[in-house]
């Protein structure tokens, strides 16, 4: 089975079975199955971030590792944990269960403090 094979069969399996949050817009069905696919060849990689590369060719072992992985996915564990990866204002964060995963939301807190902070420091040098 080629690559695209395999890409559109794990979609057809996994689309009605994987519940993607609302304040995850970055995790997609074909996000989610790029980080899994280069999370299988040992290459780890955001959802955000990963979406950016074509997919590797993989070898038999690798399709295994990336069926194992699909099920982790689907039993509900996030994909960051998965992956060990969080985009978080254009920086890639390691994560992992010990660890809470930045939301979109608090993407938006943390811009609105480093602008707030700026406006103080501008006033501060006039």
């Amino acid at each position: 089975m080629n690559k695209e094979e395999l890409y559109n069969q794990i979609i057809k399996e996994i689309e009605n079975k994987i519940l993607f949050l609302d304040d995850k817009p970055e995790e997609t069905i074909e996000s989610t199955i790029y980080a899994l696919w280069f999370a299988s060849t040992g290459i780890y990689k955001s959802a955000e971030e990963v979406i950016k590369f074509p997919l590797p060719d993989l070898t038999d072992l690798q399709k295994e590792k990336l069926l194992q992985l699909i099920k982790l996915r689907l039993g509900d564990t996030p994909l960051a944990h998965i992956t060990g990866r969080q985009s978080f204002m254009g920086i890639e964060l390691l994560v992992d269960k010990r660890a809470l995963i930045p939301r979109k939301e608090t993407e938006i807190l943390g811009k609105n403090a480093l602008e707030l902070s700026y406006e103080k420091t501008k006033c501060y040098c006039n």
